[in-house]
């Protein structure tokens, strides 16, 4: 018993029509503009861990001082807490469509939630007390 010849159970066709695989490339695309990694969001991981380190800093401050009496700036520096915290989810968020580093994103992930759950449940009572 013979087994089949090669060609018949490749459908058929040869490899006389292919280019050869081990010949040089006669053309290599060139780019002048530096290509964006698909996937890469370490900028959103460092954005939403810097945020958060910030925004806990804060809250952490407040606990433990009791307060910060920075006069007429604090609201300002209440509301720049908050949108802080936003900005460190929204990268967060952004952090989720990584294909790349998922240690790292995931990381920027988990803070940026946190700190948007540490200014819901420390910041908005202290907070308000702060602005009124």
């Amino acid at each position: 018993m013979t087994p089949p010849p090669a060609d018949s159970m490749r459908g058929g066709g040869g490899d006389e029509d292919l280019p050869d695989s081990l010949a040089p490339g006669t053309s290599i695309p060139t780019t002048t503009t530096p290509v964006l990694r698909r996937g890469d969001v370490r900028w959103a991981s460092w954005v939403a861990l810097l945020a958060a380190i910030v925004v806990l800093m804060w809250y952490l401050s407040i606990l433990v001082l009791g307060g910060v009496a920075l006069g007429p700036w604090s609201t300002v520096a209440q509301v720049s807490v908050w949108v802080l915290a936003l900005g460190s989810f929204a990268a967060g968020i952004v952090c989720l469509n990584a294909r790349r580093n998922r240690e790292f994103a995931a990381a920027g992930f988990i803070a940026g939630v946190v700190s948007l759950l540490v200014s819901l449940t420390i910041g908005l009572p202290t907070g308000f007390q702060i602005l009124v």
